[in-house]
């Protein structure tokens, strides 16, 4: 049954990065997470380029996909900016979070906006699963991998301002498990929605596509490569490939 697939891979996507978090906490070597974070981000440019936009293009046609798809990249653009700006916050690193020059009360009002912000996260990529599922079972199986890989870096960054705000760490990690429920929740309702308004599920897989290449190549390569020494950039590049390689290789098995 598609609902309880969608269901199993909503909670395991969430446990998963949760898990991790738990078992790696502040001993994560940047440059180990560096790679995990690019070959992410190769996996949802693969994501996007190999099975959304196609199914899209075969669906809707090229002018209806391209019609969404790059608005679909705007609203995405404009949505963050708006975010950065009206809920700019700092962002602690694992060396330095727990002296941070900032009042116990500043720390502490940070704790709603960074759950808010990543409920509404978990809830988007619940339905993105539950899209990916209606379509094809397998593709929803790939999309759960990739939104787990993608939600692997952001929870543990999530983790480390939570502690940074005042949160014990297995309070934190409560807090982590509670916001990606909401996955569960999104999944559920998108099913649902997808299956009541027909026609409403090829859009919803090119808006994906869209938000897979704006995280991939606006939010994620870029930061990467400000903070990156030169002599990384090899092993920038296979971590990439490598990521587009892994999509392509599941491909061969569907």
């Amino acid at each position: 049954m598609i609902l309880a697939q969608v269901i199993l891979a909503t909670v395991l996507s969430g446990l998963v990065a949760v898990w991790v978090t738990a078992r790696l906490g502040e001993r994560v070597p940047p440059r180990f997470m560096q790679g995990i974070v690019i070959f992410a981000a190769g996996v949802l440019l693969a994501i996007a380029g190999f099975e959304l936009l196609p199914h899209g293009l075969e669906t809707l046609g090229q002018a209806s996909t391209m019609i969404t798809f790059v608005p679909g990249l705007l609203f995405f653009l404009l949505v963050s900016r708006l975010v950065s700006r009206v809920f700019e916050r700092p962002q602690p690193t694992t060396s330095s979070f727990q002296t941070a020059a900032a009042t116990p009360e500043q720390r502490a009002s940070l704790v709603p906006v960074l759950l808010l912000g990543d409920g509404i996260h978990n809830t988007v990529d619940g339905v993105l699963i539950a899209a990916a599922f209606l379509q094809d079972p397998a593709l929803g199986w790939t999309m759960t991998a990739t939104v787990a890989l993608h939600e692997i870096p952001q929870e543990f960054g999530d983790y480390l301002l939570l502690v940074w705000a005042g949160a014990p760490p297995r309070r934190a990690l409560l807090l982590n498990l509670a916001s990606g429920a909401c996955a569960v929740v999104g999944g559920v309702a998108g099913y649902f929605v997808f299956l009541m308004i027909d026609g409403l599920l090829p859009y919803a897989l090119v808006i994906s596509a869209a938000s897979f290449v704006f995280i991939a190549l606006i939010e994620v390569l870029p930061r990467i490569l400000r903070e990156s020494k030169s002599g990384s950039y090899l092993q920038q590049a296979a971590c990439l490939l490598a990521g587009i390689m892994f999509v392509s290789a599941l491909g061969w098995f569907e």
